[in-house]
Parts: structure tokens; C-alpha cells; sequence
């Protein structure tokens, strides 16, 4: 189906991409820079800015490598006919940092969610763009840079129980060893809420994960979650990367660290660690902001640095926390970082922004 990822790792967290309030892109800071990426943060920032009127509209789906996939919906139909699926997305891949960037043809198919693939600083990419159907089926379309195109269509049925219909509770995917992985709700009363993964070899089948039962459900209604409540991540656990799912009661963030392989029947979670936010801010020096009516935690994105990774989260009002995730262990101090203060666009997506050496270096040449 499609190649596996790139064996570039990321070395260098920039910040996050989001759409602003206003109809641009913006990319925000979230951690202290090294001198060697000072120049790049701000070429990123540059070429969103010349560009402004151009993204108008447009939002971050997916990044890897350095590139990111921007999408903009057209304007629906007023009236939308039984059967008939919303018209796909616009869609813009970039590299903020070099400067490259090219406008694709519109899949076949209604685009809810892309997974994209970089392989090398140079502009070779691969996005897999994915529709859940009804009666619990799952459409794949490909574009691959070298052809100039997509593929046809790919619609599988196996081991996929999602109900009809089922949704991506947010677009972009988690990327975990050559597995893309999404938060998932199904109407299956069975299944309900799972974490749908998708083998990026094109040797295995998607299959569901089911959350665990104790994850409470406290904002939504019934047995619903908002989309801020729950996040997939990945930690370290006894040196080996492990699917994690960050849930949010109150004001605390737990984590659940899937035990087994997924293809263990039936999965098994173990909530290894959680962070009480209030009593960490109350321990940390400084005045705190004022806390407004309608003020909450909810998690924005997840970002991976090193081994130990970190879940970004609103906090105050228009105010976006770093949190470093120590998997082994509590520990006495947890590190907690403002990133910095923002206004996106209610709908839009946030997602990690990151560079290799390798674009450091070009740019330092």
C-alpha cells in the first residue's frame, strides 16, 4: 500500500502548527531553542507569514520530517443528498523551513483524516488519505510525489467492526513504529470508543483497540468524551515505545500504557502515571493567572523529543502547557512549561512541527 516511514528521526522540535483565529497559520514556540535551530524557527515563521492570504482557510492535518500537510474544506453544498459524501478538502504539502511547497490534486474521496510520510530532506512524499464509511468499512486513497497522483481506491472491511457510522474523534494519527493509530468512536454499542490502527506496510489489516474501561468519561454526556479529554501518545516502557492514551478527569491527566502487543485479544492498559495540574502549579513560583469561569484542561497535541516526549494542554484561558511524560517512575519534580499563549480557530487541529539535522545543517551551510 504505501512504503514505511523514513529512518529520519526528529531531532528538533520547533513548536506547533495551528490555524489562527484570524484564517491563517500560525507556528508557536513551545520550548527554549538551541542556537542551531533559531534559524529555522524563524524561516518557518517567515514563509507562513509571506504566505498568510494564500492559507487563508487552510489548517494543519499531519506533519512528519519537516513537511506538513495543510487542508482547507470548500464550502459544502447547502443541501446534501442521502448517500452522497461532503466534497473533498484542498490540500497543500510544505516545508515552512525551506520553503518548498506544492498545491495536490483533490482525492476521489470525502478526506477525514491523512497520514503523511517524508522520506529525506528531499521533496519525496506519500499521503494516505482515508474515509470511514458506512457499515463499518475504511477507504484508503494514496498519493505518491514520484507518480503526481493518487492511487485508486482501497476499501477494506476486515477485522474493522466500527458500526455505521464511525468517526475519527481527531484527524491527525499517531505514528508508532511504521502503525498509523486514531482515536475512534463507533456507534457499535460493543465497541464505542477504540483506537483504530492502520500497518503502513500494506502486509497487515486495520484492526480496533479498545480503550479501557476505567477511563472516566467526565465532560461528555453519557458515554461520550469531548475531543480535548483523550489523547494518544507514546512512552518508554522498560526501553520499548508503547501506545499510550492521556485521558483528563477535573484537572488531572492519567496515562494508560497499552500492555501487550495489539494484536492481543484483549487488550490490556495500565494507568502508570498521572499529573494533579492544580497541585503542580500551586508548587511552582511565581503568581498564578487568575482562574475564569470555563477554564479547563484539555489536551492539544502531543509532541515527541528525545525518550521521554510531552503532551501540550490548555490550562488558563488562550494558555498552551508543555509537560514532560517521565514514564519509569513518579517523580518528585515534573517539569511544566508555559509554550505560550494562542487563539486558533475553534475546529482547527494542532500538531507538532519538527526538523532533522539534516534541514539544520542546510540552512547553517
Amino acid at each position: 500500500m504505501v512504503a514505511q516511514e523514513s529512518g529520519v528521526s526528529p531531532k528538533h522540535i520547533l513548536g506547533v502548527l495551528y490555524a489562527f483565529s484570524s484564517g491563517g497559520v500560525e507556528l508557536l514556540k513551545t520550548q527554549a531553542h538551541a542556537a542551531d535551530t533559531r534559524v529555522a524557527f524563524e524561516a518557518a515563521c517567515a514563509f507562513l507569514e509571506d504566505r498568510e492570504s494564500e492559507l487563508e482557510g487552510y489548517e494543519p492535518v499531519a506533519s512528519c520530517g519537516g513537511f506538513v500537510a495543510l487542508s482547507r474544506r470548500p464550502s459544502p453544498p447547502a443541501v446534501v443528498l442521502p448517500g452522497l459524501s461532503l466534497p473533498p478538502s484542498d490540500l497543500v504539502v510544505c516545508n515552512p523551513v525551506t520553503g518548498q511547497h506544492v498545491s495536490l490534486p483533490r482525492p476521489s474521496i470525502w478526506d477525514e483524516s491523512f497520514v503523511l510520510l517524508a522520506h529525506g530532506t528531499s521533496f519525496s512524499l506519500q499521503i494516505v488519505n482515508l474515509e470511514l464509511a458506512d457499515a463499518g468499512m475504511l477507504q484508503i486513497q494514496t498519493f505518491s510525489s514520484a507518480k503526481g497522483k493518487w492511487d485508486g481506491v482501497v476499501a477494506t472491511y476486515a477485522n474493522l467492526p466500527l458500526g455505521a457510522p464511525g468517526r475519527f474523534i481527531r484527524p491527525s494519527p499517531l505514528l508508532l513504529d511504521g502503525v498509523a493509530y486514531w482515536l475512534c468512536k463507533s456507534e457499535s454499542k460493543s465497541l464505542g470508543y477504540h483506537v483504530l490502527t492502520l500497518p503502513l506496510d500494506g502486509q497487515r489489516q486495520p484492526a480496533p483497540i479498545k480503550l479501557p474501561d476505567k477511563v472516566p468519561k467526565t465532560r461528555g454526556r453519557g458515554d461520550n468524551f469531548d475531543a480535548e479529554d483523550i489523547l494518544l501518545a507514546s512512552t518508554t516502557v522498560n526501553g520499548t515505545r508503547r501506545l499510550t492514551l492521556a485521558a483528563v478527569a477535573n484537572v488531572t491527566i492519567s496515562l494508560w500504557t497499552l500492555d501487550e502487543h495489539q494484536a492481543e485479544k484483549p487488550a490490556r492498559w495500565t494507568r502508570h502515571k498521572f499529573f494533579d495540574l492544580w497541585n503542580i502549579t500551586l508548587e511552582r513560583k511565581g503568581r498564578l493567572p487568575s482562574w475564569e469561569k470555563g477554564d479547563r484542561v484539555a489536551l492539544e497535541c502531543f509532541s515527541e523529543s528525545g525518550e521521554s516526549g510531552s503532551l501540550l494542554f490548555h490550562f488558563y484561558h488562550r494558555m498552551l502547557y508543555r509537560i514532560d511524560l517521565q514514564t519509569e517512575k513518579q517523580t518528585e519534580e515534573v517539569s511544566l512549561n508555559l509554550a505560550g499563549i494562542y487563539c486558533k480557530r475553534s475546529s482547527s487541529n494542532m500538531c507538532e512541527y519538527h526538523i532533522d539535522d539534516a534541514a539544520v545543517l542546510k540552512l547553517k551551510s
